[in-house]
């Protein structure tokens, strides 16, 4: 793992963020036209190598054939978060970072490590998909390709109360302190899984049974599984709830709260072919809004937001 380190950054915000830094791993090698590289940010909760699972020789992200930048967001994984930033942005002191910020930030760095101009593609999924989607708003001309699963080009009202569902169970955990606790707490953070838990599978899998293990032979014993793996820093979590409750790829000083004109800006060009508009029910596009060239899929399954995205990279490549 290498970090890329930026002195002197400030934040959409306004905020000066000197010694800000962001994650990454490559896989592959970058080609001398340097047209080869594909962008890949982590989401939420996770660091930047739960990608690699799709990363390897044979698989669609092959790295004989890609140059690949995985690369953990901000207050998130592996980059700058609450836990590893020294004062004044500690704890419950951490800034918001915004999509724009991440993006920026990431720019800045494939520029001046490798010198790339524009990629192969960028790939996100869920927070990672909201990220991707801002790079094709602000940057069409660098990213020609896009694939965002599971995501959203602004975080929608029902969302957005979810997430502050997130927030109050942690907030309001009285171990919380306001942010200056000592070592892990689990009240608020379990709670805060059972709360995903209601959320982010549909109905249907919990209906057929699919959350039903010889473990968890039960919903009870479903519901009061062990944690696995180690335990997430509550501070870290707020800090990533926040970006994503404030995604929104037109927030910024070139659309200026144009959602339409953000949208627009996407996979848009020249030789473009006709757009291809979203039914009302696709998070990513809104009604009445066209992605250039753009081809929206819904995948069935019963898990929700926990579908292993596997059968979208099913689609040919060219």
């Amino acid at each position: 793992m290498d970090a890329f380190i930026a002195e002197d950054f400030t934040l959409q915000s306004g905020t000066p963020f000197p010694g800000i830094h962001i994650a990454y791993k490559t896989h592959g090698q970058l080609n001398a036209a340097r047209d080869n590289a594909i962008l890949f940010p982590s989401w939420f909760g996770v660091p930047h190598e739960t990608v690699e699972w799709i990363i390897g020789p044979g698989r669609p992200l092959d790295p004989r054939r890609y140059f690949i930048i995985a690369v953990s967001i901000l207050g998130n994984g592996r980059s700058s978060w609450p836990s590893n930033s020294p004062a004044p942005f500690d704890r419950a002191r951490f800034p918001l970072t915004t999509l724009l910020d991440n993006v920026l930030l990431q720019r800045r760095m494939v520029a001046e490590l490798w010198g790339i101009e524009a990629f192969r593609a960028v790939i996100g999924r869920s927070m990672g998909a909201q990220i991707a989607l801002q790079w094709g708003a602000l940057f069409p001309e660098m990213v020609p390709r896009l694939l965002a699963l599971c995501g959203s080009a602004r975080t929608a009202a029902h969302n957005y109360g979810f997430l502050d569902t997130i927030s109050k169970a942690l907030l309001l955990d009285p171990a919380y302190r306001d942010g200056k606790y000592d070592g892990q707490r689990a009240g608020g953070l379990d709670l805060m899984r059972t709360i995903y838990d209601s959320w982010v599978v549909w109905q249907n899998y919990y209906r057929q049974g699919l959350h039903l293990t010889e473990s968890t032979p039960t919903t009870r014993a479903y519901l009061d599984r062990p944690q696995q793996g180690p335990l997430r820093d509550a501070n870290d979590v707020l800090a990533q709830q926040a970006t994503w409750q404030n995604a929104d790829i037109n927030a910024n000083p070139r659309f200026n709260g144009d959602f339409e004109a953000a949208l627009g800006a996407i996979l848009h060009s020249s030789n473009r072919a006709s757009p291809i508009c979203s039914p009302a029910d696709m998070g990513t596009m809104q009604r009445k809004s066209c992605l250039w060239r753009a081809v929206p899929l819904q995948v069935p399954n019963e898990q929700g937001r926990r579908q292993h995205p596997a059968p979208l990279f099913s689609i040919k490549r060219d």
